[in-house]
């Protein structure tokens, strides 16, 4: 710490200026928030990426992934001219990279897609599960954010959807997470850390310094003198204390997940940078600035660190330090009564809920739910495995009685498989090819894997996301086959 100390409080106007060289990374900052990916990530060995694996390897299932699309209009939308409206936008969202299919509104189906007025409707678009998934969902969000009509306005929701210092260190940081979406998804969340630890390191550490040289100032009025001396002090507790927080936020790599790994990088780099510009570019300032550090000069308050004005605190600090170890227990006690609480806690993920009011996802669910069509997002992707069998006449039977019980379990509004009900289908020649489209997305390639979507009746909160799972291989539990589950559910759960 001396060698920097030295070389800091000798080379002042170098140091400020390579951190001024530094600020050029000001325009790569600005554009980090448009690389960041909405996309949270997922566990890559959990059950539900196995099944989502499985989707896209052996049924050729590459758009279980869905975005709804809420059209809201002032007039009935089953008007002719409210028709033209639809089918021009629906001919551009077909053209948005990923958007691979389309269920209209006024396609038939399992759940009612438009209410009794008709002003408001819900569309399916179904994208990319995997690769591309991200990208697709922005391009769509752009697309219907350019999209205008004066009779028909368009939400989405869905899919797998300060000090002087410290805001040197923020900017930096920004720059430097720029720099990373190049070698890896960088999550949106890490953005929100940056600005958070970059205020509370940067504000704190600069407090501690400056507090530190002014004392330092007040003993030979020398500002290089008492730079160093503040250096080699408080700025040990500086390194020291961000050393800290850099292991902790270090730990968050290991999570295989991507937005908690964003957290991780982006809690390294600011602290990193706020303990750095702590360390040279203040000391730099404390020298060339001296005694105009004090300025502007504030008006004497009426507390101060001498026991004569502070003589509530100087009784309460001379009864602690004489019975630490009762001052110690009463303390922890005091905290575990207040955190009490928190063991009635139930985390969880709350998906587009957990966000404020105002916000399209939430808004956009909101009226998905007015539909009773808020289960597609808590959908349920079940696998059965057959083993050393192939899907044949005999197991027919066995999968059609396993699909009449997911059916009749209270909660499912329905289960998508080749046994369809009646008013499943649109009728005449489209149901030939419904039927052929739900028999090559319910059995795999090799005859060995049968799939269904379970479609509860509401949104899944967390809390009711395990529960219901469970009922639903207790249902199929007669089969015999062994059970895979995933989904949108499922993927949240874990």
């Amino acid at each position: 710490m001396e060698s920097l100390a030295r070389l800091v409080t000798r080379h002042a106007g170098l140091v400020l200026g390579v951190w001024g060289f530094l600020l050029l990374c000001l325009p790569f900052a600005v554009r980090a928030p448009g690389r960041l990916s909405p996309d949270p990530g997922s566990v890559t060995t959990s059950e539900s990426a196995h099944v989502a694996s499985l989707l896209n390897d052996r049924f050729g299932e590459r758009d279980t992934n869905t975005l709804l699309l809420v059209t809201r209009s002032p007039l009935d939308q089953r008007r002719p001219e409210l028709q033209r409206v639809y089918a021009q936008f629906l001919t551009g969202l077909a053209r948005v990279p990923g958007v691979l299919r389309i269920t209209r509104y006024d396609t038939p189906g399992s759940f009612r897609a438009i209410n009794a007025e008709g002003t408001l409707t819900l569309t399916l678009a179904q994208i990319p599960v995997k690769e591309g998934a991200p990208e697709t969902v922005l391009a769509v969000r752009r697309y219907t954010a350019g999209w205008t009509s004066s009779l028909m306005r368009v939400q989405v929701t869905g899919a797998q959807a300060v000090s002087a210092m410290s805001l040197l260190s923020i900017t930096i940081a920004l720059g430097g997470l720029y720099g990373l979406t190049f070698l890896m998804p960088i999550s949106s969340f890490a953005q929100s850390v940056v600005s958070i630890l970059g205020l509370g390191a940067g504000i704190d550490y600069a407090l501690l310094m400056v507090n530190r040289f002014r004392e330092e100032l007040l003993l030979d009025g020398q500002s290089q003198a008492a730079a160093f001396r503040t250096l080699q002090t408080a700025g040990r507790s500086v390194a020291l204390s961000g050393l800290t927080m850099i292991i902790a936020m270090a730990a968050l790599f290991i999570p295989p997940l991507n937005f908690v790994r964003s957290i991780g990088a982006g809690g390294v780099l600011v602290v990193l940078l706020s303990v750095l510009c702590s360390l040279t570019a203040l000391p730099a300032c404390f020298t060339l600035l001296g005694t105009r550090v004090n300025w502007p000069r504030l008006p004497a308050l009426a507390w101060s660190q001498n026991p004569e004005a502070s003589a509530v605190w100087t009784t309460v600090a001379r009864r602690v330090t004489a019975r630490p170890w009762l001052a110690t227990l009463s303390g922890t006690a005091l905290l575990l009564v207040l955190g009490a609480p928190t063991l009635q806690l139930r985390t969880g993920y709350a998906g587009a809920y957990g966000l404020t009011p105002g916000v399209e996802s939430r808004d956009a669910l909101k009226q998905v739910q007015t539909l009773g069509a808020s289960g597609l997002v808590s959908n349920y992707e079940m696998i059965f495995e057959l083993g050393d069998l192939r899907y044949g006449p005999g197991q027919r039977a066995t999968f059609r009685a396993a699909v009449e019980r997911l059916r009749q379990l209270k909660g499912v509004q329905a289960v998508i498989s080749p046994f369809v009900q009646k008013g499943d289908l649109a009728g005449g020649s489209a149901s030939v090819g419904q039927v052929a489209t739900l028999n090559r997305r319910s059995v795999s390639t090799d005859h060995r894997l049968l799939h269904v979507t379970v479609l509860p009746d509401h949104y899944l909160r967390a809390d009711q996301i395990d529960a219901f799972e469970a009922r639903l291989r207790s249902a199929v539990q007669e089969a015999g086959w062994p059970v895979l589950i995933g989904g949108a559910a499922n993927s949240r759960a874990q």
